[in-house]
């Protein structure tokens, strides 16, 4: 089952953004991809929109993360889809995805600008916006997932840990 992982870190200082975008992409492997920008030049593009609209504080960057279980490995041709798919959710807004393997699940990273190109406006939806990205991604996943789970950060990894110990 697919767990949507939201990571609630601040992302506010100058170097979360290039830091991040940076991660995601994993420039050298080739799994990654983007929406309303370059992937080789995400970061100062994402930067650039900022400069532009004059809105460099608060959180620079939003991060999710879509992980599937080790029986559930998708091709690269189809998490590329999917990757790029979840990005136009958020149509106004520039962002990247990457797959990564380096665990023994395929995991998507995602990281989203946090002001839109179209109308400079800072990314404020709250935790009901997560649920609609969730139902989202349901659509966009085949009939036999049935449904997934929607985590914080860290505390999925802990509450995950103690469902495995019980």
């Amino acid at each position: 089952m697919p767990v949507l992982i939201m990571m609630n870190k601040p992302y506010n200082d100058d170097d979360a953004l290039a830091t991040l975008v940076n991660y995601v992409c994993r420039m050298g492997y080739g799994y990654c991809g983007g929406y309303g920008v370059d992937v080789h030049n995400a970061a100062q593009q994402m930067q650039l929109v900022k400069d532009l609209w004059g809105k460099n504080h608060g959180r620079r960057v939003r991060h999710f993360i879509l992980s599937f279980s080790p029986s559930e490995q998708i091709e690269y041709e189809h998490a590329m889809k999917l990757g790029f798919d979840i990005c136009r959710y958020y149509r106004d807004y520039q962002s990247v995805y990457g797959l990564h393997e380096d665990t023994a699940h395929q995991h998507l990273h995602f990281a989203v600008n946090t002001v839109s190109f179209e109308t400079g406006k800072m990314y404020s939806e709250g935790v009901s916006d997560w649920h609609c990205l969730r139902g989202y991604i349901q659509g966009l996943l085949p009939k036999w997932y049935v449904d997934f789970k929607i985590s914080e950060g860290l505390r999925y990894a802990q509450s995950m840990f103690e469902q495995l110990c019980m």
